[in-house]
């Protein structure tokens, strides 16, 4: 409106009647726009402002159509602007109302007007409103603003429909995206995609953890190959020495939707606690077997002791001074009777050791009186102990058990060292569990005896019997606990204990 009135000063200069009116019109319209947009920024319901602006639309535009020729007016398209912007908001409905408001508008203007009711405004250099005949020009008028009304309406209906499927499409394609993330970041393996040239294109977070915990790099395809075998194959496991980590893997081929190759899938898992559960599950196996065994040799093998033993003992004091010689003879008959009984008592507590039968207890007063029990025994002169658990550390665990796991690993650092030997226990409480560490100045494990020293039977010292760290393992297992090897600060054996007590 602003340019038509800028036309009008260029034609008719400030004197033409029409001009002043153009720009009322134009400020009117400007008005109702700002007045609009304050409205929807102050949160007033969308539909009524699209309600209202038909009809305001539908003043200005006869407003327009009078001040520029009222019928003859070139401007009466302006009407069928206002319609498709009413279908555009209001869709069928409000265009049908728009066209025929629009209608009786312009139609109630050129009936006054033939009438002569009111004048005629023609601003522009026309033809005369008398060379036409304003009954056809108000009839063809009327027939194209609702042409306009249902072709711009059933466009607008159709982009509506269009819109809300595509919406409905988009919410399928994100609910869909993200169930894919979900199941793949909840997936208990590492899932990583590769490019024909071994690229990374995708890995989940599983995989992302498990590789920064072997110190990999997805990224960094040499490292991969340096772990995996990248050829598609079924399923194979390898071993990551510098963590001692077990992964099982199996590579896939990746297909487009068009059936071409385009990389390969690598989906992998850490297998290491399964192993050890195999492993466990394996001496669990070999520990049944022992026990059904022991079960029937052990007083075949106990009676004979104990009637061997006191026989000599009867014939040991029957001797004469003179028979000294004998009587050594009979010591040595009598101590190695009495090494083949502790062998199999050891053998009986390793595979049938009873029912765990837990009590609370001082753990430091038990490892003193082992400690001290021990140095006036097999430990005389060659064995010190440095008690680092704090008095009146109270445990609830099966004492016996526990009392017989520390005398064999002392018995343990005093074979594995000539001379003297210090013994160095500590611990802390975790939760439910109680850490006992248990460290001596001895040679320390070496790795060929550390790999196999809780089988039963199997021993690195010359004479051993291999059921001491066998028995302590064992113990463990009946708190629900774990043993580990180690080295110490100073170089020798490290023996982590993990009970669970209470």
């Amino acid at each position: 409106m602003f340019l038509l009135a800028l036309y009008l000063l260029q034609y008719g200069g400030l004197t033409h009647p029409s001009y002043k009116w153009f720009f009322l019109l134009a400020g009117t319209s400007f008005a109702f726009t700002l007045l609009s947009a304050y409205a929807l920024k102050a949160a007033v319901d969308e539909g009524k402002i699209a309600r209202a602006q038909p009809p305001f639309d539908i003043l200005c535009v006869t407003a327009l159509v009078y001040l520029s020729g009222g019928w003859s007016s070139p401007l009466v398209f302006f009407y069928e602007l206002v319609i498709i912007g009413a279908a555009a908001t209001l869709f069928m409905k409000g265009a049908l109302v728009t066209a025929t408001i629009s209608a009786l508008a312009y139609g109630i203007l050129t009936a006054l007007q033939f009438n002569g009711l009111i004048g005629q405004m023609n601003p522009f250099p026309l033809a005369s409103a008398a060379n036409t005949n304003p009954s056809l020009s108000l009839g063809l008028h009327i027939m194209a603003f609702y042409a306009v009304a249902f072709l711009s309406s059933a466009l607008a209906e159709e982009v509506k429909r269009t819109s809300i499927q595509l919406e409905a499409a988009e919410d399928e394609i994100q609910d869909l995206e993200h169930l894919q993330a979900a199941i793949l970041s909840s997936m208990g393996m590492g899932l990583v995609a590769l490019n024909t040239e071994n690229r990374l294109m995708f890995q989940n977070p599983v995989a992302k953890e498990l590789l920064s915990r072997i110190n990999a790099n997805a990224l960094a395809a040499a490292e991969l190959k340096q772990i995996f075998d990248l050829t598609p194959g079924g399923r194979r496991e390898t071993l990551v020495k510098e963590t001692d980590t077990v992964l099982g893997y199996s590579i896939s081929p990746l297909s487009s939707r068009h059936g071409e190759e385009i990389g390969k899938i690598l989906a992998f898992q850490d297998l290491t606690n399964i192993k050890a559960l195999e492993k466990e599950l394996h001496q669990a196996d070999q520990l049944a077997a022992v026990g059904r065994l022991a079960a029937g040799l052990a007083h075949e093998i106990r009676n004979p002791l104990a009637s061997l033993s006191g026989s000599v003992q009867m014939l040991s004091t029957s001797l004469k001074p003179e028979e000294l010689d004998r009587k050594k003879l009979l010591a040595i008959v009598y101590r190695e009777t009495e090494r083949l009984n502790h062998l199999v008592t050891d053998f009986l507590s390793y595979a049938r050791p009873g029912e765990t039968r837990k009590s609370l207890f001082d753990l430091h007063t038990l490892i003193e009186e082992s400690g001290l029990f021990f140095m006036q025994g097999e430990g005389r002169e060659r064995f010190s102990l440095a008690n680092k658990i704090a008095p009146e550390t109270r445990i609830e665990a099966d004492r016996e058990q526990i009392a017989q796991l520390i005398l064999n690993l002392f018995r343990n650092s005093t074979e594995a060292k000539p001379g003297n030997v210090t013994v160095t226990i500590s611990g802390r409480a975790t939760g439910n569990a109680y850490t006992i560490k248990i460290a001596d100045d001895g040679p320390g494990f070496a790795p060929q005896i550390a790999a196999r020293a809780f089988e039963p039977f199997f021993s690195g010292k010359e004479g051993g019997t291999g059921l001491g760290l066998a028995s302590v393992h064992r113990i463990a297992q009946n708190h629900r606990g774990t043993v580990r090897l180690g080295k110490s600060s100073g170089g020798g054996a490290l023996i982590t204990l993990r009970l669970t007590v209470g």
